[in-house]
């Protein structure tokens, strides 16, 4: 998967597509962003309990100062957190790789009419 961060031959491969190669791969874009938020609720539970982790944590700093409890929960609080990060992170990319491919779409739609 091309990063979208690099456009310079990100968009060059975009219009190196043919139009049926384009539809297809926004096709595959969608289902891809859609798998992403499979098992939502359990990106939603990690994400409460790594909150509540990191309350605690910081709560005990505040109780007891810095101690190995509250390093531990810091630590679980962020394992928690990584894998709903990752999703997003993930997500973000599906949801630009379709921008681009609607703006390419746009743009073949607005030449052809030209």
């Amino acid at each position: 998967m091309q990063n979208t961060d690099d456009e310079a031959g990100w968009i060059d491969l975009l219009k190196s597509l043919d139009d049926d190669e384009l539809e297809r791969y926004g096709e595959i874009v969608a289902d891809q962003r859609r798998l992403e938020w499979r098992h939502r609720w359990a990106q939603v539970t990690c994400l409460v309990v790594a909150v509540l982790l990191f309350a605690l944590a910081v709560r005990e700093v505040m109780v007891d100062g810095i101690t190995y409890a509250s390093g531990g929960l810091l630590a679980l609080g962020l394992a928690f957190a990584y894998w709903p990060y990752r999703k997003a992170l993930v997500r973000r990319l599906w949801s630009r790789h379709k921008s681009a491919v609607a703006r390419e779409t746009a743009a073949r739609a607005a030449q052809k009419r030209q």
